[in-house]
């Protein structure tokens, strides 16, 4: 979440390893980190230049990270509603921005 007055930010949620290349930088240590685990694919990896997921190589362990498959997810909610796959996937946003308010808004996280 981005704000003038909120840096370093609380919040980051990545949906793929290219956003979260570019902007953890900008996450506090121990910050929330959202993590579109659906979207950390060998391919995805490779077009970020990233070389291990760093999902699984501990390199994220200053940050309290939620591995979260979203694509997956946000589909298995929305399947019987009778939606083609290209719209269901339009509202993993959504998805994310409902882990964002339990995962910031809950007491014991």
């Amino acid at each position: 979440m981005y704000s003038p007055r909120a840096t370093p930010w609380t919040c980051l949620v990545a949906m793929n390893p290219a956003a979260l290349k570019t902007n953890i930088k900008d996450l506090k240590m121990n910050g929330i980190l959202i993590a579109n685990s659906d979207a950390f694919t060998d391919n995805d990896l490779r077009k970020a230049q990233v070389t291990s997921n760093p999902l699984e190589d501990h390199s994220l362990d200053g940050y309290r990270l939620f591995s979260v498959g979203l694509e997956r997810l946000t589909r298995a909610a929305l399947q019987e509603l009778g939606l083609d796959a290209k719209t269901m996937d339009r509202c993993k946003n959504f998805f994310a921005l409902a882990c964002v308010i339990g995962f910031t808004t809950v007491p014991w996280i």
